[in-house]
């Protein structure tokens, strides 16, 4: 069990070190954790559609899933941007086809409505028009659904207990990603909350270089740091061969990823 979490945490942060600042960073590991959510919701939905003998149904979670394993690619070869839509893309592509096959009254189109926030939180303001993308991406989907009322080229009737069944697991895998995000959102918010004192006891470090790790978050480089702080370029470098060897890390994108991870 230590070993897959483990796994699962090393996927979660796979492409951080790309990242220069502590923003982008939680980011690349929402998108990368609401991946390995989705793979993980996505499995037992597929032994459930083999379960009730539709082959179809179960085989094309494959597709689905293959979508998320990309996203968490792309972040890994420094691809946020392409990762976030790829991540929305396939979950709205995901629930727009379940939810025809299956019909309204499975409630799948409104798991839908979890994406907006999703879409708002991996983007960040400097990419709005992304932002906005992704979001019309999703609403037109939803809208596309209630006006065809379902239409599709494959239909699917489940009994009346399978269906209830269905739609009771739609509605707990939406309050499970709403927590999630939640959850995620507050640990990030701790995070930035983390006062100066407490910073340097946990790690060890002192006064000024906790100022410059806390730049270094904010994404400045050594120039704009050395006149932050009123000291000279040469110095910071000093601090940071400093700070690399208290917290064992290689460069300044590690240092960042360090106070980034989820704990």
């Amino acid at each position: 069990m230590k070993v897959i979490l483990n796994i699962l945490k090393n996927l979660a942060n796979s492409g951080v070190h790309f990242s220069d600042n502590a923003e982008n960073s939680r980011r690349i590991i929402l998108s990368n954790s609401m991946s390995l959510v989705f793979i993980c919701l996505a499995l037992p939905y597929s032994f459930w559609f083999f379960y009730l003998g539709s082959l179809f149904m179960g085989l094309m979670v494959v597709p689905f899933i293959s979508l998320f394993s990309i996203s968490i690619l792309l972040n890994r070869f420094g691809k946020q941007n392409y990762s976030g839509f790829v991540l929305i893309i396939g979950t709205a592509f995901s629930s727009y086809f379940y939810a025809s096959v299956y019909g309204g009254e499975s409630g799948i189109q409104y798991f839908l409505l979890v994406l907006l926030p999703l879409a708002s939180i991996l983007f960040s303001k400097k990419q709005h028009f992304q932002r906005y993308i992704a979001m019309a991406i999703i609403v037109f989907t939803y809208l596309s659904l209630e006006i065809s009322n379902f239409s599709f080229f494959h239909h699917e009737i489940l009994s009346t207990d399978h269906l209830k069944f269905l739609r009771v697991m739609t509605v707990l895998n939406f309050l499970f990603m709403l927590i999630f995000m939640v959850d995620f959102q507050l640990k990030m918010a701790s995070y930035k909350q983390l006062n100066l004192n407490q910073f340097l006891n946990k790690y060890g470090l002192t006064e000024r270089e906790g100022e410059i790790v806390l730049n270094l978050c904010k994404g400045k480089s050594n120039k704009m740091i050395s006149a932050e702080l009123f000291i000279e370029e040469g110095t910071v470098k000093v601090h940071l061969q400093n700070i690399y060897k208290k917290l064992s890390v290689k460069n300044r994108t590690e240092v960042v990823s360090f106070f980034c991870v989820i704990p």
